[in-house]
């Protein structure tokens, strides 16, 4: 066993401290700059918001022409999602909601699907220098949000986040809960 010192980066993960200042910071900043060049998205116009408000996600009932069907399957969806999964679980919650109301179309995602995946690429490269910050000695406060929305197929999606001294400690992915029986 050696003994390598302090963690700096670890799994695409940043490990910063201030020990003066009893401060400790994550990021994932170099992972998501890989994961926008992966995609050719690194030179991509930045937008302020995961999500066009405007846009509303739904499964694609009618059939796609058979352009779009060719033109999806070309198309790294999945690949996308699972990878901006990662780090909305390790480091970014801000856009935990978004990708995982992406991930419900996996199985049978169209156009307009990866317009909005490519939306949420552009929301990273305007933030990609945020960063989860922990602080000691503030009050020990434990703090829980939650929220839901509900959707066109009568199920609801929750979410929640909890923080101790300022920092997440817990967040759940999107679930998709029944609103009636």
């Amino acid at each position: 066993m050696k003994d390598f010192g302090e963690a700096k980066f670890v799994l695409g993960m940043q490990i910063t401290r201030d020990r003066e200042k009893g401060k400790l910071w994550i990021d994932q900043h170099t992972y998501l700059k890989n994961i926008l060049k992966r995609f050719n998205m690194e030179d991509c116009n930045p937008v302020s918001t995961p999500f066009d408000t405007n846009q509303r996600l739904i499964k694609e009932t009618h059939q796609q022409s058979k352009h779009e069907t060719d033109y999806m399957k070309t198309v790294p969806y999945q690949e996308a999602i699972g990878s901006i999964l990662y780090a909305a679980q390790v480091s970014r919650p801000d856009f935990s909601f978004a990708v995982g109301s992406l991930s419900r179309f996996n199985n049978n995602p169209s156009k307009s699907h990866w317009i909005a995946v490519k939306r949420l690429f552009r929301y990273i490269k305007e933030t990609i220098n945020y960063k989860l910050e922990y602080t000691r000695g503030i009050e020990r406060c434990l703090e829980g949000f939650s929220d839901a929305s509900d959707s066109d197929d009568r199920k609801s999606t929750t979410v929640y986040l909890f923080k101790y001294q300022g920092g997440p400690i817990s967040l759940s992915p999107p679930q998709r809960l029944s609103i009636w029986p």
